[in-house]
């Protein structure tokens, strides 16, 4: 009797042990495997593990990856290429199961997913029926998932990937050196990629390939992603950068924000789109600013350090033009100790540092806001702080149009402390220029605006078109059918408001201005000087050329604010230097000056055109000038104003022009 107690207790432990091994065998499966080939079905616990079964060809075919619960990865999970070693397999999806959250997790100093070569991989997060997907490296020195040595025709989708590497050359999704074809047609799409609780990474995407034509990591996209919390505070941060050997992406949809302001210590550069290689990229219809993926809050950043920020920033080829199309720039707060008052400023929407561009060519970028004012805010803690909507610093080719450029705004921390906003900036002599049919200045009174009327005692800048470079050097320019409104220049010191300002000497080239609305153009500058051709306001200031032609703008509205009894002189156009310059057929009308001089020699002036000087000839032809109607300041109003005998001093032709002067005289 015993004997079969004993032979039955034996039986039962038996019974329990399979029970408990299979159950914990169970417990711990936390990827199930499917595949066409090899063996059909399986479970493992890691991603790694999954992976080195695939590289070993257990699993071949097409093979899907289940998550049914969460993995814990010790090291890299390697995927290497179909036909490596036993490795064959012609898709492999990873993605959740369960209607659940799953995670794979690690942190680890490199690659937490690694495609070495693989192609057709498939990581979906789906973001239905509960199911999502967390990748997370939390390693400083790790990234989250890396392509590497032609890694291609990869898509990651509907995940949210987390990283922290802090190094510059490092992202959360880094795309490296290819060897026979680079790492090509990647799509990463709708994912969130951000920082792992507050671990913050230096760059979300980046891509360092190889530089050999042809090796390129090349037609790689990234579309509708969340991009957030790049950030370090003692070195430059991107939220994507393309840094080396990279080619013809699209980049398309996505949003850049930070969700929390974000401290500098140290004089560096931070860009949301950053790109130093390649042609013919497309960046379009991203969304640069803003502190969350719907457009509310704002992008806040601030240092006692020279730190400068970049919306977009493009350094590229001229084999084929890189297009920058509908992307927007805006809500964007900046505090910091930068003294830039040209090129892209301490605080720039777009940037062109080199290559062919179409900026704006096929649906125009919004830099700012289309209604409002300060969208983008500079608050400088030293003089000549600078905001820039777009700024040219390529020496190619450059078209710029159909971009609306508004609600600018740049503010000194004491009243002796200047500002200026420019809505483009060129600061190099391109080859080929066009800036036209762009709306610089939305429709809310002085919303390009530099400093506080009444406060800031500093000069402060403000301009639509500026292109101060002063090379000698030969262009080819238009700026034409633009409108430039509502620019403020609220400091009482010698600054200036200006609708379009050109280079002041060295250049020449073939300019044509036309066609142009410029108007509420307003000044509280106190400078006396008109050499060059510089005014303290003036619709377009034009200086070296050969042969421009200026023709058929309509200027109204220019105002000069300050009370001083000094000769400030506001113009609809004024002219220096250039050589055989024609304008003609121009409409300037209700210029406006609250100076209080009553000198004869040095009175306040309001005048249609100014002359400084010209080379050769000089051309004012069919011009209509209405001065002075309903004002009765005491100021002197002249059509058209010449400076005869100054150097160089042209032939002048004035013909056919009408001029019309009307006020109360005091």
């Amino acid at each position: 009797m015993l004997s079969h107690i004993n032979h039955f207790l034996s039986k039962r432990c038996t019974l329990l042990t399979i029970m408990l091994l299979l159950f914990a065998t169970t417990s711990i499966a936390q990827i199930s495997v499917t595949a066409t080939l090899g063996s059909t079905s399986g479970t493992v616990t890691t991603l790694k593990q999954a992976f080195d079964s695939i590289n070993a060809g257990t699993y071949r075919g097409q093979i899907t990856l289940s998550l049914t619960g969460n993995t814990s990865e010790t090291a890299t999970a390697v995927l290497n290429a179909s036909g490596s070693g036993l490795s064959s397999y012609t898709r492999v999806l990873i993605q959740p199961s369960g209607g659940a959250a799953r995670t794979i997790s690690g942190s680890i100093a490199g690659p937490l997913i690694d495609l070495n070569g693989a192609d057709s991989v498939i990581i979906n997060g789906l973001n239905t029926g509960g199911n999502t997907l967390n990748i997370t490296n939390s390693s400083a020195s790790g990234v989250a998932i890396r392509f590497i040595n032609d890694a291609s025709q990869n898509i990651v989708q509907n995940a949210n990937i987390k990283g922290a590497a802090t190094s510059v050359t490092s992202g959360v999704i880094d795309i490296l050196a290819g060897t026979l074809t680079g790492n090509d047609n990647n799509i990463i799409s709708g994912n969130t990629i951000d920082d792992v609780s507050g671990l913050f990474p230096s760059n979300i995407i980046y891509s360092a390939g190889t530089a050999t034509a042809g090796v390129e990591n090349s037609n790689n996209q990234l579309l509708n992603n969340n991009i957030s919390n790049y950030y370090n505070g003692t070195s430059a941060s991107n939220g994507v950068l393309l840094s080396g050997g990279s080619t013809d992406w699209i980049i398309s949809g996505n949003r850049l924000y930070q969700t929390s302001a974000r401290v500098y210590t140290a004089a560096t550069a931070h860009r949301g789109i950053n790109v130093l290689t390649g042609n013919g990229h497309v960046i379009s219809n991203n969304i640069i600013g803003f502190a969350t993926s719907v457009s509310t809050g704002v992008y806040s950043m601030s240092s006692t350090a020279s730190i400068t920020f970049i919306g977009i920033d493009v350094t590229v080829g001229t084999t084929t033009s890189t297009s920058i199309q509908g992307n927007r720039i805006s809500s964007i707060s900046m505090t910091a100790a930068n003294t830039a008052a040209t090129g892209s400023g301490a605080l720039c929407g777009i940037r062109t540092g080199g290559g062919n561009t179409n900026i704006g060519t096929v649906v125009g970028n919004v830099i700012g806001d289309t209604i409002g004012i300060g969208s983008l805010t500079l608050n400088t803690t030293v003089s000549t702080g600078t905001v820039v909507g777009i700024n040219i610093a390529s020496a190619n080719n450059t078209n710029a149009e159909n971009n609306r450029i508004g609600g600018l705004r740049s503010l000194g921390s004491t009243a002796t402390i200047g500002s200026g906003v420019f809505g483009f900036t060129v600061s190099v002599v391109p080859v080929l220029l066009n800036i036209n049919n762009n709306t610089i200045g939305n429709a809310t009174a002085h919303n390009m605006v530099a400093g506080i009327f009444g406060t800031t005692t500093a000069a402060t800048q403000v301009a639509g078109i500026t292109a101060p470079f002063a090379t000698s050097a030969t262009v080819i320019a238009s700026y034409s059918g633009n409108i430039i409104r509502n620019l403020t220049s609220y400091g009482s010191g010698s600054g200036f408001a200006r609708g379009i300002m050109t280079n002041t000497s060295g250049v020449t080239g073939s300019y044509t201005v036309n066609g142009n609305t410029i108007f509420n153009i307003t000044t509280n500058s106190s400078l006396t000087s008109v050499t060059s051709g510089l005014t303290a306001a003036a619709g377009i200031h034009f200086a070296y050329g050969l042969d421009p032609v200026i023709s058929n703008n309509t200027i109204f509205s220019i105002a000069g604010l300050n009370t001083a009894s000094t000769q400030v002189i506001i113009a609809g156009i004024a002219l220096a230097s250039a050589t055989n310059i024609t304008v003609i057929s121009n409409r300037i009308y209700d210029l406006s000056h609250a100076g209080t001089g009553t000198g004869a020699t040095t009175p306040s002036v309001a005048a249609g055109i100014v002359i400084r000087s010209g080379t050769t000839s000089l051309n004012i032809i069919n011009n209509m000038i209405s001065l002075g109607v309903g004002q009765s300041t005491n100021t002197l109003f002249a059509g058209i104003h010449t400076n005869a005998g100054s150097s160089p001093n042209p032939n002048t032709n004035i013909w056919n022009n009408t001029v019309h002067i009307g006020g109360t005289a005091t």
